[in-house]
């Protein structure tokens, strides 16, 4: 029973292996392949608008992401800091999503397409009560194995109660986010 057991996991670890390697192989040559798993960073630049003053925003976003198969990735956790420039101490805040990634086939040029979105939670680090839900739609170009360059969409969105009652507040980033991948 024992050796039947053994060669139960060994055939189960070849097999899981090979399906491995069957989800990570593409209809790209090596080195324009945009799926693989990894870590990325992601610095956005972009206009905060919404339920606050209207400024120069920044978003910066590290995480890692998985493949899973045939051009969709799990990007399994997002931690990023996103903020108000002109308001850097009182717009401050963490993000922490997990959203999906889809990586089309290569279309011109060896580059191909890409669209995602997130969603969680963001923290307010100088107002906790303004703390609430996050969220992310983004698409844009993968311009090589380890850089793509695209628009996002980052809101923002939280319910806050006072003595006159309570409120909903949305407010977001529009914005070109570069992204590498490692």
């Amino acid at each position: 029973m024992k050796k039947i057991l053994i060669a139960f996991v060994m055939l189960f670890g070849a097999f899981a292996a090979n399906a491995q390697r069957a989800g990570e192989a593409t209809m790209w040559s090596d080195d324009s392949d945009f799926n693989h798993s990894g870590f990325f960073f992601n610095p956005t630049v972009g206009v905060m608008t919404g339920d606050c003053d209207t400024g120069f925003g920044l978003d910066l976003t590290a995480g890692y992401r998985w493949h899973i198969s045939s051009g969709f990735n799990w990007d399994i956790l997002k931690v990023g800091m996103n903020t108000d420039v002109a308001n850097f101490g009182e717009m401050l805040s963490l993000r922490f999503l997990s959203g999906f990634r889809y990586n089309s086939p290569a279309l011109f040029a060896d580059k191909g397409l890409y669209v995602d979105f997130g969603l969680g939670y963001q923290v307010f680090t100088d107002e906790t009560d303004l703390s609430g839900f996050a969220y992310e739609v983004g698409a844009g170009v993968n311009l090589t194995r380890l850089i793509s360059l695209g628009l996002v969409w980052e809101g923002n969105t939280s319910s806050v109660d006072t003595y006159y009652g309570s409120y909903n507040l949305s407010w977001g980033t529009f914005g070109v986010r570069l992204g590498l991948n490692f």
